[in-house]
């Protein structure tokens, strides 16, 4: 198993006394395991960010919206900042995807 350089970094984070990190998650879990049991080990709470899509499609990007947000409620994330909009997308649609 390859080291994950994001532990050091974990170890340095609770070793400066703040409570947690925001950072997005892989998409994978084999990804996501080395920084989950990073912010276990050290006690630290996940604030999960879910980026833009990439997509102007906007089904695709409801999809995806929901998939990442899921990682972030799997993770057990305390707070998720969300870019969940787009400007070309209608009120309606921005709408429906909050």
């Amino acid at each position: 198993m390859k080291k994950c350089p994001g532990k050091l970094f974990l170890k340095r984070v609770q070793e400066e006394g703040y409570d947690g990190v925001e950072t997005a998650l892989p998409l994978t879990p084999e990804e996501q395991k080395p920084i989950l049991d990073g912010l276990r080990k050290y006690g630290l709470k996940l604030i999960g960010v879910h980026w833009d899509t990439g997509t102007s499609d906007f089904g695709a990007h409801a999809r995806s919206l929901n998939y990442g947000c899921g990682l972030m409620l799997d993770a057990k994330a305390v707070l998720i900042t969300s870019h969940t909009g787009k400007d070309h997308f209608s009120f309606e649609q921005n709408t429906q995807l909050l």
